[in-house]
């Protein structure tokens, strides 16, 4: 079973933030992370693809929203604390963060 659940669409991320009983700001979106970070992955410095579908809905280079302290461990989903990833990145990140 995998030990990581997608959530994704409307209300992931809400849903994860009543969770964690941390602050959520809606005016938090893919689109408007993409526009301010200039659709350059933060963790790597390369550009993120939404075309890249390689792993049927998105794909390794696809842009995702990285929370830079963990909804999990109090970050919360605000402009001060997110970031741009491509999901190959954010998930090599967030394995990083598991093993602490």
């Amino acid at each position: 079973k995998c030990k990581h659940k997608i959530k994704s669409g409307r209300g992931g991320y809400r849903q994860r933030c009543r969770e964690y009983g941390v602050y959520y700001d809606a005016s938090v979106t893919l689109q408007k992370v993409i526009t301010r970070d200039k659709n350059i992955c933060q963790l790597c410095g390369k550009p993120c693809d939404k075309n890249s579908l390689d792993w049927g809905s998105f794909g390794p280079l696809y842009p995702t929203i990285d929370h830079i302290t963990a909804l999990s461990n109090g970050g919360t989903h605000t402009w001060g604390n997110v970031q741009l990833a491509h999901a190959m990145c954010n998930s090599y990140k967030r394995d990083l963060d598991d093993l602490k």
